[in-house]
């Protein structure tokens, strides 16, 4: 379980500051007990290269930076850093709106973390004035193993154990839910998410809940 805050500060109508990670852990576990503590900080730059209004299109690119201040007791604040250089768009359909991104982990230490690429494409519709359905293709290929441990599972989008043999794999999730918004500054989503793949590593299901308020 993650207990986290993100940011985005719009310095200019292209360029924005942003906090993608941080938070609080806690994990109960049959093979290792329960433990907390505290997440690796990830913050960065977004750069809009296009912005077509008439078009409903929007192409940006940026780059992210995750420390390791993070607790080892929940598996953060390993290897040298890890660079995510990364694209995203997002283009109205009728009504719906559709948003994909890509980007690759890149380790500062690549024994201790592996390397792999992310991609997740979201759409939303809405149902009413205030409330949305959405769904989600999340996935993620590794291409570089590390030597940290000898596993072949990794820890997907929040934690990398720097294993040893999972270079060509892949884990591929759905997941579904709702949008509510109160008024145009804050709104309340949630969605449930479950592997796709044979392979799952150590996602079996979850559940993201996020409260947004825009200013």
């Amino acid at each position: 379980q993650v207990y986290a805050l993100q940011l985005g500060v719009a310095l200019n109508e292209r360029l924005s500051v942003i906090a993608v990670k941080d938070g609080y852990n806690t994990l109960q576990t049959r093979g290792i007990g329960n433990r907390t503590g505290w997440s690796d900080i990830g913050l960065g730059l977004k750069y809009v290269l296009v912005r077509d209004v008439e078009n409903q299109f929007l192409l940006s690119g940026g780059l992210i930076y995750e420390a390791t201040n993070g607790s080892s007791r929940v598996f953060q604040g390993n290897g040298d850093s890890v660079w995510t250089p990364y694209l995203s768009i997002g283009k109205q359909i009728g009504c719906g709106h559709l948003i994909a991104s890509t980007g690759y982990h890149v380790p500062g230490d690549t024994a201790e973390e592996s390397q792999s690429i992310y991609y997740s494409v979201h759409y939303d519709h809405p149902v009413t004035s205030k409330l949305s359905a959405l769904a989600e293709l999340n996935g993620i290929v590794y291409t570089k193993s590390g030597q940290a441990l000898p596993l072949n599972i990794e820890g997907g989008d929040w934690i990398n154990l720097g294993s040893s043999s999972v270079a060509g794999n892949n884990v591929l999730t759905f997941a579904f839910g709702a949008d509510y918004r109160f008024n145009k500054c804050l709104s309340f989503a949630a969605a449930w998410e479950f592997p796709l793949s044979n392979r799952k590593d150590l996602l079996d299901s979850r559940t993201t809940a996020t409260l947004t308020l825009m200013f």
